[in-house]
């Protein structure tokens, strides 16, 4: 600290915080004294870092959640190293922030269900809650289990051991709407009839947004034992209550309030406004077409440099799909068809074999095939205006493959922090007048001018 610098982990137990296929990408740090804070601290957010989009354990825990067809989330580095330790290796964990939806369509390339494991106080179980509301959203299936007091899974596995630990799991899992309504009667929700009708609304909620039609039918069927009512009672309450969910989603975007997206606090014992929660289904499938990110962001044009990028990874196969796709993140890709046709290529990888004849007779959809069909028929080159404005030369498809490739991937990368850098123009210019955001803005150009020389320099790229 004398010359200026200071340790980010001092006194902290470091872990190296990987991406999906196993590139490390960043730091978490836990503190080893239980009084000092933050508990635990992460690497600043980059370009390829961004803690949102990343499960701690991934990369060790694909194949096993691959074959067991479910992954158990849990919320700590210890609680996962504890757990594959012990031999349950399909476990992950979030890298200090709340579960997101992100996290949740990268998990589910893998799994067909998720186990949550939860605190059982209030604020665990509406964390919970949401979790499970996200998951659902994306056509998953989810299953809950309440940590027992006092244990969180290093100290349960550690004390208990693997045997026990996973009878736990197997016989105190619950699905979506017994999560519902175990929560609800413990918090005291369902002690009165209007109690009961709501907490009845938000199980009616979650079955409503179940995307199969033949899983949403077996959970009305689930929830009528449990509430005791009648199938063909609730079915005719679900159309009214998706009936009204649609006139809702009209007002809101007209720009009117709602606190549709609150959910039920099952903890304290009162009870907000019924969740809009996600579909759900513990035998919901996953088959990773549900990728598209939570914004609204709009589709945009296609970039040459990702025609070639398509090509050479749809041509040369896994390899190159591994190799591009560890040095570049779902979201470099431009919103629309070019990132869906990134999707699926990573879809292909986790499969372990190419699709080619999916793409072709339009099985990814039309927009997919009549790119793959333009990408591998006819020789897709960079403007020539790129190496003119860029100041690099562009290699051809004509040349080695990865070579090809890596300049294909700083072309990308490029065009990203060029717009970045445009961004921050307007935002400095308006800024004007205002020394401390002038200030900021400033820095922030300086950085994005430093990150754009590393990509010139192809620094970023590994495995060359």
């Amino acid at each position: 600290s004398g010359d200026g610098f200071y340790d980010r982990y001092r006194k902290r137990i470091i872990f190296p915080i990987t991406s999906h296929v196993g590139k490390i990408i960043g730091f978490g740090g836990r503190v080893l004294d239980p009084e000092d804070e933050p508990k635990y601290i992460n690497s600043p957010e980059t370009l390829v870092y961004n803690k949102s989009r990343v499960l701690y354990g991934l990369f060790q825990a694909r194949n096993p959640i691959r074959k067991r067809g479910e992954s158990i989330l849990v919320e700590g580095y210890t609680d996962v190293i504890a757990l594959h330790q012990a031999g349950i290796d399909n476990s992950v964990a979030t890298c200090g922030t709340a579960i997101t939806i992100e996290q949740v369509q990268l998990l589910s390339r893998y799994a067909s269900r998720i186990v949550l494991l939860y605190d059982s106080d209030s604020a665990g179980i509406r964390a919970a809650f949401r979790a499970i509301d996200l998951i659902l959203e994306q056509g998953t299936g989810a299953t809950a289990v309440a940590l027992p007091d006092g244990y969180d899974p290093d100290s349960f596995v550690r004390e208990k051991g693997a045997e026990t630990f996973e009878t736990y799991l197997r016989e105190n899992r619950q699905d979506i709407v017994h999560f519902i309504l175990n929560n609800a009667r413990g918090a005291g929700q369902m002690d009165t009839p209007e109690g009961q009708a709501k907490v009845q609304r938000t199980v009616l909620n979650t079955i409503g947004k179940i995307p199969d039609p033949l899983v949403r039918e077996s959970y009305i069927k689930l929830a009528s034992d449990a509430m005791e009512i009648p199938d063909l009672q609730l079915r005719g309450i679900l159309e009214s209550i998706t009936r009204s969910a649609g006139k809702r989603r009209i007002s809101r975007s007209a720009g009117s309030s709602s606190r549709d997206g609150e959910s039920p606090d099952f903890a304290s014992g009162s009870s907000k406004a019924s969740r809009n929660t996600g579909s759900t289904g513990p035998e919901n499938q996953a088959d990773g077409s549900q990728l598209q990110p939570a914004t609204t962001e709009q589709p945009s044009r296609i970039l040459p440099c990702e025609k070639n990028l398509f090509a050479i990874m749809l041509q040369d196969g896994l390899p190159l799909i591994e190799f591009v796709m560890s040095n570049l993140s779902l979201s470099d890709f431009s919103a629309g068809t070019a990132r869906n046709m990134a999707e699926s290529v990573i879809a292909m990888y986790d499969a372990g074999e190419m699709d080619l004849n999916g793409l072709f007779d339009g099985s990814y959809g039309v927009k997919l095939q009549r790119l793959a069909a333009e990408v591998l028929t006819h020789d897709v080159e960079p403007s020539e205006n790129w190496e003119k404005k860029k100041n690099i030369p562009v290699p051809g498809l004509n040349q080695e493959a990865r070579e090809s490739a890596a300049s294909a991937m700083m072309l990308l990368k490029l065009e990203r922090v060029d717009q970045a850098i445009r961004t921050q123009q307007k935002e400095l210019y308006a800024a004007q007048g205002n020394p401390d955001a002038t200030r900021t803005l400033a820095e922030k150009m300086m950085e994005l001018h430093a990150l754009k020389k590393v990509i010139q320099d192809r620094k970023f790229i590994s495995g060359l």
